[in-house]
Protein backbone atom coordinates (compact mmCIF):
# COMPACT_ATOMS: atom_id res chain seq x y z
CA UNK A 1 0.00 0.00 0.00
CA UNK A 2 1.02 3.22 -0.78
CA UNK A 3 1.56 5.84 2.10
CA UNK A 4 0.32 9.28 1.35
CA UNK A 5 -1.32 12.16 2.27
CA UNK A 6 -3.36 13.09 -0.89
CA UNK A 7 -4.83 10.40 -2.99
CA UNK A 8 -6.71 10.83 -6.17
CA UNK A 9 -8.42 8.90 -8.69
CA UNK A 10 -8.98 10.68 -12.35
CA UNK A 11 -11.00 8.98 -15.19
CA UNK A 12 -10.44 9.30 -18.77
CA UNK A 13 -6.84 10.18 -17.90
CA UNK A 14 -5.01 8.95 -20.80
CA UNK A 15 -5.21 11.86 -22.84
CA UNK A 16 -6.81 15.70 -22.82
CA UNK A 17 -8.55 17.48 -20.15
CA UNK A 18 -7.60 13.59 -18.24
CA UNK A 19 -3.90 13.74 -18.57
CA UNK A 20 -3.53 17.43 -17.87
CA UNK A 21 -5.24 17.15 -14.36
CA UNK A 22 -3.20 14.17 -13.66
CA UNK A 23 0.00 16.25 -14.15
CA UNK A 24 -1.33 19.21 -12.08
CA UNK A 25 -2.74 16.95 -9.31
CA UNK A 26 0.85 14.81 -9.07
CA UNK A 27 2.90 18.38 -9.29
CA UNK A 28 0.67 19.67 -6.34
CA UNK A 29 2.09 16.06 -4.65
CA UNK A 30 -0.90 13.96 -4.97
CA UNK A 31 -0.48 10.37 -5.37
CA UNK A 32 -2.38 9.39 -8.54
CA UNK A 33 -4.31 6.74 -10.02
CA UNK A 34 -5.50 7.30 -13.55
CA UNK A 35 -8.20 4.83 -14.75
CA UNK A 36 -9.06 5.06 -18.60
CA UNK A 37 -9.92 2.38 -21.39
CA UNK A 38 -6.47 2.57 -22.44
CA UNK A 39 -3.76 1.56 -19.70
CA UNK A 40 -0.81 4.48 -19.41
CA UNK A 41 1.31 2.91 -16.73
CA UNK A 42 4.09 3.39 -19.29
CA UNK A 43 3.46 7.37 -19.67
CA UNK A 44 6.91 8.23 -19.12
CA UNK A 45 5.77 11.91 -18.94
CA UNK A 46 3.46 10.84 -15.70
CA UNK A 47 5.73 8.72 -14.31
CA UNK A 48 8.56 11.38 -14.45
CA UNK A 49 6.51 13.98 -12.83
CA UNK A 50 5.15 11.40 -10.25
CA UNK A 51 9.23 10.98 -9.23
CA UNK A 52 10.70 14.36 -9.17
CA UNK A 53 7.30 15.08 -6.90
CA UNK A 54 8.16 11.94 -4.90
CA UNK A 55 4.58 11.01 -5.24
CA UNK A 56 2.98 7.69 -7.26
CA UNK A 57 0.93 7.54 -10.46
CA UNK A 58 -1.10 4.09 -10.91
CA UNK A 59 -2.75 2.96 -13.46
CA UNK A 60 -5.52 1.33 -14.19
CA UNK A 61 -7.63 -0.22 -17.29
CA UNK A 62 -11.35 0.76 -16.73
CA UNK A 63 -14.40 1.27 -18.93
CA UNK A 64 -16.91 3.49 -16.70
CA UNK A 65 -19.41 2.21 -18.19
CA UNK A 66 -19.10 -1.37 -16.81
CA UNK A 67 -20.42 -1.61 -13.76
CA UNK A 68 -18.91 -5.28 -13.32
CA UNK A 69 -15.52 -3.89 -13.24
CA UNK A 70 -16.07 -1.52 -10.59
CA UNK A 71 -15.10 -3.86 -8.10
CA UNK A 72 -11.54 -4.50 -9.36
CA UNK A 73 -11.24 -0.96 -9.52
CA UNK A 74 -12.36 -0.77 -5.83
CA UNK A 75 -10.14 -3.36 -4.59
CA UNK A 76 -7.15 -1.93 -6.49
CA UNK A 77 -7.60 1.67 -4.96
CA UNK A 78 -7.91 -0.01 -1.72
CA UNK A 79 -4.72 -2.07 -2.11
CA UNK A 80 -2.50 0.59 -3.20
CA UNK A 81 -3.60 3.80 -1.26
CA UNK A 82 -6.03 2.27 1.23
CA UNK A 83 -8.26 5.74 1.00
CA UNK A 84 -9.12 7.66 -1.58
CA UNK A 85 -8.88 12.42 -1.15
CA UNK A 86 -10.23 13.24 -4.32
CA UNK A 87 -12.47 11.35 -7.27
CA UNK A 88 -12.41 13.00 -10.08
CA UNK A 89 -15.26 12.18 -13.15
CA UNK A 90 -13.69 13.57 -16.41
CA UNK A 91 -14.22 10.45 -18.17
CA UNK A 92 -17.02 11.46 -21.49
CA UNK A 93 -17.69 10.83 -25.54
CA UNK A 94 -19.49 12.44 -27.71
CA UNK A 95 -22.02 11.03 -29.71
CA UNK A 96 -21.30 8.86 -32.81
CA UNK A 97 -22.65 11.20 -35.36
CA UNK A 98 -23.80 14.59 -34.95
CA UNK A 99 -27.05 14.13 -36.18
CA UNK A 100 -30.72 16.03 -35.55
CA UNK A 101 -31.92 15.59 -32.56
CA UNK A 102 -35.33 14.13 -33.98
CA UNK A 103 -32.77 11.59 -35.55
CA UNK A 104 -30.72 10.66 -32.43
CA UNK A 105 -29.96 7.15 -32.41
CA UNK A 106 -30.84 4.41 -30.06
CA UNK A 107 -27.34 3.23 -29.90
CA UNK A 108 -25.40 6.82 -29.59
CA UNK A 109 -27.85 8.08 -27.18
CA UNK A 110 -27.21 4.38 -24.66
CA UNK A 111 -23.64 4.74 -25.27
CA UNK A 112 -23.08 8.11 -24.21
CA UNK A 113 -25.41 7.69 -21.44
CA UNK A 114 -23.69 4.78 -20.03
CA UNK A 115 -20.27 6.50 -20.25
CA UNK A 116 -21.23 9.98 -19.55
CA UNK A 117 -23.77 9.75 -16.77
CA UNK A 118 -24.37 5.96 -15.73
CA UNK A 119 -20.27 5.62 -14.78
CA UNK A 120 -20.15 8.82 -12.37
CA UNK A 121 -23.25 7.80 -10.38
CA UNK A 122 -22.43 4.20 -9.94
CA UNK A 123 -18.53 4.67 -9.61
CA UNK A 124 -19.45 7.18 -7.17
CA UNK A 125 -21.66 4.97 -5.06
CA UNK A 126 -18.91 2.17 -5.06
CA UNK A 127 -15.95 4.52 -4.44
CA UNK A 128 -16.94 6.65 -1.56
CA UNK A 129 -16.60 4.37 1.32
CA UNK A 130 -12.71 4.96 0.69
CA UNK A 131 -13.06 8.36 0.90
CA UNK A 132 -15.69 8.28 4.19
CA UNK A 133 -12.50 7.51 6.64
CA UNK A 134 -10.58 10.48 5.19
CA UNK A 135 -9.83 14.09 7.21
CA UNK A 136 -11.28 15.93 3.94
CA UNK A 137 -11.96 15.20 0.56
CA UNK A 138 -13.60 16.23 -2.63
CA UNK A 139 -15.63 15.17 -5.40
CA UNK A 140 -15.29 16.70 -8.80
CA UNK A 141 -17.35 16.19 -11.80
CA UNK A 142 -16.37 17.39 -14.86
CA UNK A 143 -19.55 18.15 -16.99
CA UNK A 144 -19.80 20.79 -20.13
CA UNK A 145 -21.38 24.19 -21.00
CA UNK A 146 -23.75 21.54 -23.01
CA UNK A 147 -25.70 21.22 -19.86
CA UNK A 148 -26.92 24.44 -20.00
CA UNK A 149 -26.76 25.45 -23.99
CA UNK A 150 -28.77 23.38 -26.16
CA UNK A 151 -26.78 22.02 -29.40
CA UNK A 152 -29.69 20.20 -31.62
CA UNK A 153 -27.15 18.48 -33.35
CA UNK A 154 -25.54 16.89 -30.53
CA UNK A 155 -28.76 15.95 -28.11
CA UNK A 156 -27.73 12.85 -26.59
CA UNK A 157 -24.33 14.38 -25.30
CA UNK A 158 -26.61 17.99 -23.69
CA UNK A 159 -28.82 15.20 -22.06
CA UNK A 160 -26.07 13.77 -20.23
CA UNK A 161 -24.14 16.56 -19.24
CA UNK A 162 -27.63 18.03 -17.81
CA UNK A 163 -28.36 14.73 -16.25
CA UNK A 164 -24.45 15.05 -14.36
CA UNK A 165 -24.71 18.23 -13.45
CA UNK A 166 -27.66 17.88 -11.47
CA UNK A 167 -26.12 14.27 -10.02
CA UNK A 168 -23.75 16.86 -8.58
CA UNK A 169 -26.19 18.79 -6.47
CA UNK A 170 -27.41 15.50 -5.02
CA UNK A 171 -24.25 14.35 -4.06
CA UNK A 172 -23.20 18.16 -3.17
CA UNK A 173 -26.37 17.97 -0.63
CA UNK A 174 -26.33 14.70 0.39
CA UNK A 175 -22.29 15.08 1.77
CA UNK A 176 -22.67 18.26 2.86
CA UNK A 177 -22.26 17.58 6.85
CA UNK A 178 -19.66 15.58 5.90
CA UNK A 179 -15.81 16.35 5.31
CA UNK A 180 -15.93 15.68 1.61
CA UNK A 181 -17.07 18.96 -0.85
CA UNK A 182 -19.01 18.11 -4.14
CA UNK A 183 -18.05 20.82 -6.72
CA UNK A 184 -18.63 20.74 -10.69
CA UNK A 185 -16.43 22.09 -13.62
CA UNK A 186 -18.18 23.15 -16.42
CA UNK A 187 -15.44 23.62 -19.77
CA UNK A 188 -16.36 25.49 -22.42
CA UNK A 189 -15.13 24.93 -25.90
CA UNK A 190 -11.44 22.68 -25.04
CA UNK A 191 -9.27 21.82 -27.84
CA UNK A 192 -8.86 17.95 -27.50
CA UNK A 193 -10.02 15.39 -29.25
CA UNK A 194 -13.41 15.59 -28.83
CA UNK A 195 -13.85 18.80 -30.49
CA UNK A 196 -10.61 17.83 -33.02
CA UNK A 197 -12.95 16.82 -35.49
CA UNK A 198 -14.88 20.64 -35.94
CA UNK A 199 -11.75 22.31 -34.58
CA UNK A 200 -12.42 24.91 -38.02
CA UNK A 201 -15.41 25.45 -36.94
CA UNK A 202 -15.20 26.04 -33.53
CA UNK A 203 -12.05 28.65 -34.39
CA UNK A 204 -14.29 30.13 -37.07
CA UNK A 205 -17.06 31.05 -34.49
CA UNK A 206 -14.08 32.12 -31.87
CA UNK A 207 -12.55 35.17 -34.19
CA UNK A 208 -16.37 36.07 -34.74
CA UNK A 209 -17.55 36.40 -31.09
CA UNK A 210 -18.61 33.11 -29.35
CA UNK A 211 -15.27 33.18 -26.48
CA UNK A 212 -15.03 36.59 -25.21
CA UNK A 213 -11.63 36.25 -23.61
CA UNK A 214 -10.94 35.32 -28.02
CA UNK A 215 -9.34 31.90 -27.50
CA UNK A 216 -10.35 28.38 -27.72
CA UNK A 217 -9.52 26.66 -24.09
CA UNK A 218 -6.74 24.22 -23.38
CA UNK A 219 -7.24 21.04 -21.09
CA UNK A 220 -5.32 22.66 -18.61
CA UNK A 221 -7.02 25.66 -18.13
CA UNK A 222 -9.33 22.92 -16.75
CA UNK A 223 -6.47 21.45 -14.10
CA UNK A 224 -5.28 24.71 -13.00
CA UNK A 225 -9.00 25.31 -12.07
CA UNK A 226 -9.45 21.92 -10.26
CA UNK A 227 -6.59 21.85 -8.69
CA UNK A 228 -7.87 25.58 -7.00
CA UNK A 229 -11.03 24.30 -6.36
CA UNK A 230 -9.98 21.02 -3.80
CA UNK A 231 -6.81 22.93 -2.64
CA UNK A 232 -8.88 23.49 0.28
CA UNK A 233 -9.00 27.01 0.35
CA UNK A 234 -12.82 26.20 -0.62
CA UNK A 235 -13.63 24.10 1.91
CA UNK A 236 -16.80 26.82 3.28
CA UNK A 237 -18.12 25.73 -0.19
CA UNK A 238 -20.04 22.76 -1.73
CA UNK A 239 -22.07 22.61 -4.81
CA UNK A 240 -20.25 25.51 -6.92
CA UNK A 241 -20.34 24.83 -10.25
CA UNK A 242 -17.24 26.54 -12.07
CA UNK A 243 -17.81 27.39 -15.80
CA UNK A 244 -14.21 27.74 -17.44
CA UNK A 245 -15.17 28.87 -20.81
CA UNK A 246 -13.52 32.34 -21.74
CA UNK A 247 -16.16 34.02 -20.39
CA UNK A 248 -19.24 32.52 -22.61
CA UNK A 249 -21.96 33.05 -19.63
CA UNK A 250 -21.66 36.32 -20.18
CA UNK A 251 -25.14 37.41 -21.42
CA UNK A 252 -24.97 40.68 -24.02
CA UNK A 253 -27.38 42.97 -25.56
Amino acid sequence: MTVNLQTALVTGASRGIGKAICIELLQSGYSVIGLSRNIQSTDSLLNEIAKVNQVSYLAIQADVSDIQAYQRVYDFVQKEFGTLNLLVHNAGVAPLERTDVLEMSLESYSRVMQINLLGPIFLTQKLFPLMEQVESGSIVYVTSISAEVASINRGEYCISKAGLSMFAKLMAERLAKTKINVFEIRPGVIETDMTKPVLDKYNKMIDEGLVPIGRIGQPEDIARALKALVSGDFSYTNGMCVEISGGMQIRTL
